[in-house]
């Protein structure tokens, strides 16, 4: 197939308003005509002053370095108990997975899967990226692994023309291993390019991943983010998700709890403005009794920005002593800011615990006026209640470090002037 006829197929393959999962999100009107693939594009080197400017780190001593799609394995310092491994892909024209059909291992193709109850046939992004990346790299964690430090994870970019550019990462988590990850991408290009990146989790009994995804640099591209994770016996996986700036943002949560006593937390914010567009859309599988989750996303809209939220709870039959907590709230802090919010439960048994909620309002002037009466200026009373709004989505962060800079980069968002 010619290139001209590869992208246009790829192009068609694209969701739109029709595509359920993409009922309130039209990329195609982010995107710029003259896209390219990864094959076809063009890349310059990247400038280490304006990469260390526009990454966040906690000056950790463990990196992974990512660059136009290529793993740099003269910069990248990894922990003893770690390694990356190159798996030549297989591009297929279906919804499949790298993940074997147990979900406890990895194959060396995609193959096709029943791991999400076919709902990875309607995401039409994993079956792009089936076709169209250029590597898979395997990040492994070896039995018992355990660093307090966060791996920081950066994935850049930095192409002459506006592109498509496609990256996927397969994490197998082996048993009793406790993992910390900081990931982020950066485009240098400035140009509009789609970053589109899938991530298969594997984790293995009593392994615990602590994983923060940050977009928080000031770019003019869209970024398609989509994590599909399989969890074992007692695993537990924490998810927190930070959205400051981008064009165009869609994170996509699909979590399978496979196996008893397994544990997630999805927490996420955003504090967006000009005519930023975020959708977040999370699907939580319970498939086995004795589990837990919560999903926990709070967005602050100003100007003309927008966002979406689908959030999803599925309980299978057998799956008893389920816990499941959902809650979604928003401000909309302009006329001109808008939100859909679409909470979906599918509970199946009888002995569970599931619970849901959705707010959509404005700032709380009787709040507000109360902080003027202690002589704070309305600007600064707004800012520090919206920082409060958002705290409860970070809080449990394990890094303290990395929540500090967090706070940081909020404070400068709301212009909240005592950043302390």
């Amino acid at each position: 197939m010619s290139s001209i006829k590869k992208l246009d197929h790829l192009f068609g393959m694209l969701p739109n308003p029709k595509t359920e999962s993409w009922k309130y999100t039209n990329i195609k009107k982010f995107l710029p005509n003259d896209l390219l693939t990864t094959v076809d594009a063009e890349y310059k080197n990247l400038d280490s002053k304006t990469i260390n400017k526009n990454i966040l780190s906690v000056n950790s001593p463990f990196k992974m370095w990512f660059k136009n799609d290529h793993f740099d394995k003269q910069e990248s310092i990894l922990p003893k108990g770690v390694s990356v491994k190159k798996i030549s892909p297989n591009n297929v024209d279906h919804s499949g997975f790298y993940f074997n059909e147990n979900g406890d291992d990895y194959n060396d193709k995609i193959i096709p899967s029943k791991l999400f109850k076919n709902q990875e046939e309607h995401d039409n992004f994993l079956k792009i990226n089936n076709q169209a990346h250029k590597n898979c790299y395997l990040i492994e964690f070896e039995r018992g692994f355990n660093c307090n430090e966060f791996i920081e994870i950066n994935s850049l970019f930095n192409s002459l023309d506006s592109s498509l550019n496609q990256q996927r990462l397969l994490f197998l988590i082996h048993p009793k291993a406790n993992v910390k990850l900081l990931e982020q991408v950066f485009d240098h290009s400035n140009k509009t390019n789609l970053h589109h990146s899938v991530s298969e989790f594997i984790c293995l009994k009593d392994s615990l991943v602590e994983h923060v995804w940050v977009q928080q640099a000031i770019q003019n591209s869209c970024t398609v983010k989509t994590n599909y994770t399989i969890q074992k016996n007692s695993s537990q996986t924490n998810f927190y998700n930070l959205s400051l700036n981008g064009k165009m943002i869609r994170n996509n949560y699909h979590v399978n709890l496979l196996e008893t006593s397994s544990s997630t937390k999805i927490h996420g914010f955003s504090c967006i403005k000009n005519s930023d567009h975020i959708d977040n859309y999370i699907n939580v599988m319970h498939s086995a009794e004795d589990c837990k989750s919560s999903q926990l996303f709070k967005n602050l809209f100003t100007d003309n920005s927008s966002g979406v939220f689908v959030g999803g709870i599925y309980v299978d039959k057998d799956s008893q002593k389920t816990e499941a907590y959902q809650q979604n709230d928003n401000i909309l802090l302009s006329e001109g800011a808008q939100i859909d919010a679409i909470p979906k439960l599918e509970i199946f048994a009888d002995d569970v615990m599931c619970s849901h909620g959705c707010t959509i309002g404005q700032p709380d002037v009787d709040a507000i006026f109360y902080l003027q009466s202690r002589g704070i200026s309305k600007k600064d009373a707004q800012a520090l209640l919206n920082f409060a709004f958002l705290n409860d989505t970070f809080k449990d962060i394990s890094c303290d470090k990395l929540k500090n800079i967090i706070i940081q980069l909020v404070s400068k968002q709301l212009n909240l002037k005592n950043n302390s």
